[in-house]
């Protein structure tokens, strides 16, 4: 892009969208503002690392080829539209069906929501008024922990998700916190609209209409777990420790079949018991042998009655979601749940 409107010539403004996390943990550490023109960029992993020198590479094509640009580095943005992967929209879907809600880590690192509104108006104010070859911050008035976020969307929902929410590993290099410092664009006439709590009663009651049943977004398997694994292996919810634990759980209504990794002992018996009384009809095991990248054994069993399925050879491992094809060692199985018909 930055080529072609070096060889165009006629582009008159290039607005680039860059992030908060290029600033990495120094407002955590020396709990002070980052300041555009004032603060180094030191990004804690390789993602903020990359929008780094995306800023670089248009910086270099403003020096020399006089590139008429503007920066912006941005909180978290949210609202209706967007991908349920994210956090606000995925803690929705998930706590409006009482589903477990998992939060990375202790859940206290604070970051600043912006509604999606504020945001495009800021672009326009820094597109129309910022000085070329200038840096803008924006930024939301508040911060907040992730922990809170979720606390306050079951709040909206009149949810308990105090039963719900489940600790879940951090992320690598999880940033605890970006402040920004914003009074360059407020100087130029913008301010925030949206309040957090308004701004989060639109998105809910968006998602609401437009939840993971209505047809509008397709399998979202991928997405509505931990660690979005951008739906490679369909694998949703959480890893449990037995089987009776998974079948407690699923107190949703019927959803389409579910596949769900199970960390099963040696020796376990599985039997057709464990579907009464539920909303499902067919339970699959399916055994992923390490190392082969291909399905193993596969067992059937309905709760007609009659059939089990012993487990044996099956190391007690963790499966992480969607790595269920790169086990180490041992075998993982895989639990599907199909719904019975209506």
């Amino acid at each position: 892009m930055l080529e072609t409107i070096k060889t165009l010539g006629t582009i008159k403004r290039f607005l680039h969208v860059s992030t908060d996390e290029v600033y990495g943990e120094s407002s955590y550490e020396n709990n002070e503002a980052n300041v555009e023109s004032l603060s180094l960029l030191e990004p804690t992993n390789p993602y903020s690392a990359t929008k780094a020198g995306a800023e670089m590479l248009v910086m270099a094509y403003g020096r020399s080829y006089n590139l008429p640009y503007v920066i912006t580095r941005g909180n978290n943005v949210y609202g209706p539209h967007q991908y349920p992967e994210k956090a606000i929209p995925k803690f929705i879907m998930l706590a409006r069906n009482g589903m477990k809600i998992p939060i990375h880590g202790d859940g206290l690192a604070t970051r600043s929501y912006m509604h999606v509104s504020d945001a495009a108006s800021a672009f326009d104010a820094i597109l129309h008024k910022g000085e070329t070859k200038g840096v803008y911050n924006i930024g939301a008035h508040e911060e907040r922990t992730v922990l809170s976020v979720a606390e306050d969307i079951g709040k909206s929902l009149g949810k308990d998700i105090s039963k719900t929410v489940t600790h879940v590993t951090d992320r690598k290099f999880n940033d605890r916190r970006y402040f920004i410092d914003c009074s360059k664009l407020l100087a130029l006439g913008w301010t925030q609209q949206v309040s957090w709590e308004d701004g989060l009663k639109e998105t809910i009651e968006w998602y609401t209409k437009n939840d993971d049943q209505s047809g509008y977004w397709g399998n979202l398997s991928g997405a509505l777990v931990a660690h979005p694994t951008g739906g490679k292996p369909n694998l949703v919810g959480e890893v449990y420790q037995n089987l009776e634990d998974m079948m407690v759980s699923i107190s949703h209504p019927a959803r389409p079949p579910l596949r769900l990794p199970i960390l099963v002992p040696e020796g376990t018996v599985i039997t057709s018991d464990c579907l009464r009384n539920t909303h499902y009809e067919r339970l699959t095991l399916f055994f992923l042998q390490s190392g082969r990248g291909r399905s193993g054994e596969e067992t059937n069993f309905g709760d007609g009655g009659g059939d089990d399925a012993r487990v044996s050879g099956v190391r007690p491992h963790r499966l992480d979601r969607g790595q269920a094809r790169e086990a180490s060692h041992g075998t993982r199985p895989q639990v599907e749940l199909r719904p019975r018909a209506a």
